[in-house]
C-alpha cells in the first residue's frame, strides 16, 4: 500500500542506526529501494550516510540513537516530515520568491507617483526630481554602447561556436549602398524623407484605379515598372520607376502585396512550375528591397529619438530633450504613443494573469499571455501588475503632457493628430461620423485622403521592429479597418489570395513535404490534413 511505503521511506533515516540495524534488516531493504527507485537525493543522502535530523513525534514511545544525534520517534504513529514537494507547490513558492525580490531603486523612483513616495515632512516630492543624475548617466552610459557599435548591422562567425551571430549597428542599412543611412541636413527635407511622397502627376501616372484592380494586373504592373527591358535587375539594384511606381501605391501594397507574392510563390513550387516560381521570387526581392530603401530614413529617425526619450523616461520636461524640428516630434509622439499601446498591452496581459484562476481548461491559455521572459528563474522584465499599472500610468502621463502643449503637437502631420483624437472614440459609426462631420472639415482634407494617409503610416509602421512597434501597429491598423467600413476603399482584391484557406483560392498550395524522413512528425500532417482519398478537409 502507498501508505506503508511511504511511512516506512520518511522513516529510513531512523532505520540505519545501529540499535535497529539488526532487528528490522528487512525493513532496511524495503526502505533501500524505495529511496533508490524514487531517485530523491535527500533521502539516498541520508540512507548512506546519516545526518543529523530532528523528527517531531505526537506520542514518543521509543529513543532510537544514531550516530551524533539522538531523536524520538513513536511506532504506533505516522511521522511527519517534509522530504519534498509537489511541481506545482514549487512553482507558487517561486513565484512568491520572485514577487519578494525588489527591483533596482532607479527603477521605482522612476515609476513611483507622488501617492506612493511622501518625504518625512509628509510632503509629496516633486517627480523624478533627485533622478536628474541618473538619468544623465543612463544616457551616457546608452551612448557609450551605440558608439561601440559598428556603422551598420553585420554578420559574423563566433570562433567559439561557430555560430553566425548578427551584431547590430549605429545606423540603419541603405540596402542599395549597403551603407549607412544618409539623412539631408535640411530639416524640412528630413521630414520628406520621413513620410515620403511624390509628385501629383506622376502618382496619377502610376496609381491602380482600387475599385477595379486586381491582383494578377497589380503584379504585371509592379513587374513593368521594376524591370529594365523586361529583365529585373540584379539584387540589391533598383530602378528609379520601380521607386515611383511602389511610393505612388504605398498604401495599396505593403505587406499584403508581399504576402500575397509569397503565396503564389508557393502555390508554383507545388505545382511544379519552377520558372513561375523564381518570377514571382525575384519579383519579390525586389519589391522587398524598395520597401526597406523607403523605409530606411523613417526608421533611422525613429531611433534617434529614441536614444532620448528612453534616458529620460518619467522626465515630463519633454522639451529639454525632444528636438524643436517638425520631424523629431512627429518621432517623438510615435515613440511615446508606442510605448503607450505596448505598457497598455502588458497592463492588460498581467491583469489577465493575476485574476484568473489557472485550471486544467485554461492552462495554455495563460502560458501563452504575456512575456514569456517571465518564466526565467530571475526574470528582469517587468510583467507583474502593479509594477506595469505604474509605468503604464508614466507613459500615459507623458502622452498626454506632449499632446497639452501646442507648440509641439499642433503642427504635426495630420495623420499623428488624427491617431491621437481618433483613439477616444467609441464605435465605428460615431469614429466614421467625427471624420465626416468634424475632423475633416476642421483639417479642410477630403475623408478619401486621410483614410489614404493612414494607409501610408501602416506602411511605414510595418518597416519596424515588433518590439515595442508591433501593438502601435496594430491599433492603426485596426484604426484605417474601422475608417474604411461602407466606403469605396472597403474593397481588397488580396483578400481571395489571403482570407480564403480553401482549395478554390488562387493562393492555395500545399507543402511539398511527402518524402519526409520515416520519423519525421510530418507524415501526421501528410495522412491528416492531407489525406488523398478527401482531398483536404476544408469544412472541418
Amino acid at each position: 500500500p502507498y501508505s506503508f511505503c511511504t511511512r516506512h521511506y520518511i522513516q529510513a533515516p531512523l532505520l540505519c542506526s545501529k540499535t535497529t540495524m539488526g532487528t528490522n534488516s528487512n525493513m532496511n531493504r524495503w526502505a533501500l529501494i524505495v529511496v533508490l527507485a524514487l531517485g530523491w537525493s535527500t533521502g539516498a543522502q541520508a540512507f548512506l550516510a546519516p545526518q543529523p535530523r530532528v523528527v517531531v513525534s505526537s506520542s514518543p514511545t521509543s529513543t532510537v540513537t544514531s550516530s551524533s544525534t539522538t531523536v524520538s520517534t513513536s511506532s504506533s504513529s505516522t511521522t511527519v516530515l517534509h522530504m519534498a514537494m509537489s511541481r506545482k507547490a514549487r512553482r507558487q513558492m517561486e513565484t512568491e520568491t520572485r514577487k519578494k525580490v525588489t527591483r533596482d531603486k532607479k527603477f521605482r523612483d522612476a515609476v513611483t507617483t507622488d501617492d506612493d513616495d511622501d518625504d518625512k515632512d509628509g510632503k509629496s516630492k516633486p517627480f523624478l526630481e533627485s533622478n536628474v543624475a541618473d538619468s544623465n548617466a543612463a544616457g551616457e552610459e546608452m551612448e557609450r554602447r551605440m558608439l561601440s557599435r559598428p556603422d551598420v548591422s553585420n554578420l559574423y562567425v563566433d570562433e567559439e561556436t561557430g555560430m553566425e551571430i548578427i551584431q547590430q549597428g549605429r545606423f540603419v542599412m541603405d540596402v542599395i549602398t549597403r551603407q549607412a543611412i544618409q539623412l539631408n541636413p535640411n530639416p524640412q527635407l528630413r521630414m520628406a524623407q520621413m513620410f515620403p511622397g511624390i509628385p501629383r502627376e506622376v502618382r496619377d501616372e502610376h496609381r491602380f484605379d482600387w475599385s477595379s484592380c486586381e491582383v494578377p494586373a497589380m503584379i504585371d504592373s509592379l513587374k513593368a515598372a521594376c524591370s529594365v527591358k523586361d529583365e529585373l535587375p540584379t539584387a540589391p539594384s533598383v530602378t528609379n520607376k520601380g521607386i515611383d511606381f511602389v511610393l505612388a501605391n504605398r498604401d495599396l501594397l505593403g505587406h499584403r502585396m508581399s504576402k500575397t507574392m509569397g503565396k503564389l510563390m508557393m502555390r508554383a513550387a507545388w505545382l511544379e512550375e519552377k520558372d513561375q516560381m523564381r518570377s514571382y521570387r525575384n519579383l519579390m526581392q525586389n519589391f522587398l528591397t524598395i520597401e526597406n530603401y523607403i523605409s530606411a530614413p523613417f526608421r533611422q529617425i525613429i531611433m534617434d529619438v529614441e536614444l532620448e526619450i528612453g534616458p529620460n523616461f518619467g522626465n515630463l520636461d519633454l522639451e529639454k530633450y525632444v528636438g524643436s524640428e517638425q520631424y523629431q516630434r512627429s518621432a517623438a509622439y510615435l515613440v511615446l504613443k508606442g510605448m503607450q499601446c505596448t505598457w497598455e498591452k502588458k497592463l492588460r496581459d498581467a491583469e489577465v494573469i493575476e485574476n484568473t484562476v489557472q485550471t486544467e481548461s485554461n492552462y495554455y491559455k495563460i502560458l501563452a499571455t504575456g512575456d514569456p521572459r517571465r518564466y526565467h528563474p530571475e526574470p528582469e522584465v517587468i510583467w507583474e501588475m502593479k509594477e506595469c499599472a505604474r509605468v503604464c500610468a508614466m507613459s500615459i502621463e507623458m502622452v498626454k503632457t506632449f499632446v497639452g502643449n501646442e507648440k509641439m503637437f499642433n503642427d504635426l502631420p495630420v495623420e499623428l493628430r488624427f491617431l491621437e483624437a481618433a483613439l477616444s472614440i467609441q464605435g465605428g459609426v460615431a469614429l466614421r461620423k467625427f471624420i465626416d462631420e468634424d475632423f475633416c472639415p476642421k483639417e479642410e482634407i477630403t475623408p478619401e485622403a486621410l483614410r489614404e494617409g493612414m494607409r501610408r503610416l501602416l506602411a511605414q509602421l510595418d518597416s519596424m521592429y515588433l518590439d515595442p512597434y508591433a501593438d502601435i501597429r496594430n491599433v492603426v491598423d485596426k484604426l484605417q479597418r474601422a475608417m474604411v467600413i461602407g466606403t469605396d476603399d472597403a474593397r481588397s482584391p488580396y483578400d481571395p489570395y489571403l482570407n480564403d484557406l480553401s482549395s478554390e483560392s488562387p493562393g492555395y498550395f500545399q507543402t511539398y513535404t511527402f518524402n519526409h524522413g520515416p520519423m519525421s512528425l510530418v507524415r501526421f500532417l501528410d495522412t491528416k490534413k492531407f489525406d488523398p482519398e478527401k482531398q483536404n478537409n476544408d469544412k472541418e
